[in-house]
């Protein structure tokens, strides 16, 4: 789950909550559960923070589910990098995908204030 004052983001308009069952992408086997659960985390939290940081989206990854926390555009970056990794997409090919769309938000939001 998220921190309290987090998802309290959830009641703003702009903000918006994806869950993705990783059952619904690997089956139901539990070990493919955990070894997709485990790329999406990375060695001490490095994929899951990276996810984070280029999309700006919070990500709890709880049981069989991910949670992705953030703006619309936000949500979907991080949703698509979490299903890359959990389908099998080596970590370069995502992390180079997620540097993409981290620059593609980034200059929608520098392109807001002019």
């Amino acid at each position: 789950g998220f921190n309290p004052r987090n998802a309290l983001k959830l009641c703003r308009d702009d903000y918006s909550l994806a869950v993705i069952n990783l059952e619904d992408i690997v089956g139901r086997s539990e070990k493919a559960v955990k070894r997709q659960k485990a790329r999406i985390i990375g060695r001490s939290g490095r994929t899951r923070r990276y996810i984070e940081e280029s999309t700006r989206a919070m990500v709890s990854i709880y049981g069989k589910s991910v949670a992705i926390l953030g703006t619309y555009e936000e949500v979907q970056a991080a949703k698509k990098g979490v299903i890359m990794l959990a389908t099998g997409v080596p970590h370069g090919v995502v992390y180079k995908v997620l540097q993409g769309k981290a620059r593609e938000l980034k200059e929608r939001r520098l392109s807001l204030w002019k």
